[in-house]
């Protein structure tokens, strides 16, 4: 009798071992598969099978690019994921990994090598836009009412001034030196040229053409004048000069505004002629390929807005070098980048442009850098 109660004794202590070890392996399982579900990473104690191919995201290892398949992880039965891995699936010849080449007018894929020629600018697509962004509110009305005038003479009414027809218009406030070089450096700007604003300037440079504006400083405002005959004249310098814009930015090609950009910046290098010469006007700048900083400064903004970007010229001072002038742009993201083509190309430095401020201790003053 006690044989037989040790023996079942034995057989149900090897039913509860066999039971209690099923029980522990299959929470292991269970534990296992929630716990570690996001890596499938099981516990050593289990023994896998890594022999399941399964194309699920979880097991994705790389995705398929323009040389390689889609790369996956073997997995068990159990769902965990083992070290080896199987290829599925077929190239992806729409995944390249393009970068720009050094000219920037190419691309070339870091995996194959396909090169990818960049189409140049369609200037049709590109908006011309005018910034104002350097003026007061009242400065801007003003220069807005001068050029309607000028692109639309006949809807204002003529007066005579010195003798001849004339378009007036009035600057009703107490003009600043300020506001007035801001008003002049708008003009100058917009048609390219220092040539445009002022009678009195024309004269003391003894130049051929007519004069383009006559100015009266009065203690209250400034009166404007703008001869009738000297009208188209005004509308075809703003013609040559987006025409200029337009046959330089012919070379450009599309990118990103950056990259485009930086083309710009590389086109009025290769176009100078070292050393520069005392030409601040955008125009003698092209038909001379000598400039200034100002000329510059001019040339850069004149492309930048053909192509719709936003630019300023900022005339500050430098530290040991007196007035200088460079540029900042306002890109699609509202963030600002600063570029002053005259220490780029004289100093073939590029930590001139695109850069994120230009307000440096031995070179600019901070306070006339915005």
């Amino acid at each position: 009798m006690k044989r037989k109660e040790r023996i079942l004794g034995m057989i149900f202590l090897a039913f509860s071992f066999f039971v209690l070890g099923g029980l522990l392996t299959f929470g292991t399982v269970v534990y296992s598969w929630f716990h570690y579900g996001s890596s499938h990473i099981c516990p050593h104690s289990i023994i896998h099978n890594y022999t399941i191919q399964n194309a699920d995201l979880i097991y994705l290892k790389k995705e398929a690019s323009c040389t390689s398949k889609s790369v996956y992880y073997y997995s068990c039965l159990c769902g965990a994921r083992g070290n080896s891995t199987f290829e599925i699936g077929n190239v992806n010849l729409e995944k390249h990994h393009f970068v720009s080449t050094e000219d920037l007018l190419t691309d070339i894929c870091t995996n194959c090598g396909e090169i990818f020629q960049k189409s140049f600018v369609d200037l049709s697509k590109c908006e011309n836009i005018i910034s104002y962004s350097g003026l007061k509110e009242v400065e801007e009305d003003f220069v807005k009412e001068v050029i309607n005038a000028i692109h639309n003479p006949n809807e204002y009414e003529e007066v005579i001034y010195k003798d001849e027809p004339h378009l007036n218009f009035t600057y009703s406030k107490k003009i600043s030196s300020e506001a007035y070089y801001r008003i002049y450096g708008f003009f100058t700007f917009y048609f390219g040229d220092f040539n445009v604003w002022g009678s009195e300037y024309l004269k003391s440079n003894d130049f051929e053409w007519p004069h383009m504006f006559d100015i009266e400083m009065k203690e209250e405002c400034i009166e404007v004048y703008i001869p009738v005959s000297s009208i188209p004249i005004l509308r075809e310098k703003r013609a040559s000069y987006i025409k200029e814009a337009e046959i330089a930015l012919a070379n450009i090609y599309e990118g990103t505004e950056t990259e485009m950009l930086l083309q710009i910046c590389e086109y009025i290098k290769d176009y100078s002629i070292l050393p520069g010469a005392a030409c601040d006007s955008c125009t003698d700048f092209w038909n001379t390929q000598k400039a200034t900083c100002l000329a510059y400064s001019m040339a850069f903004r004149q492309l930048a807005e053909r192509l719709g970007i936003q630019c300023d010229i900022i005339v500050g001072y430098t530290v040991g070098d007196g007035y200088h002038a460079w540029n900042r742009v306002k890109l699609s993201d509202d963030t600002y980048k600063y570029y002053d083509l005259t220490w780029y190309i004289t100093g073939n430095d590029a930590q001139y442009i695109n850069a994120n401020s230009l307000s440096h201790d031995g070179f600019w003053i901070n306070s006339y850098c915005p």
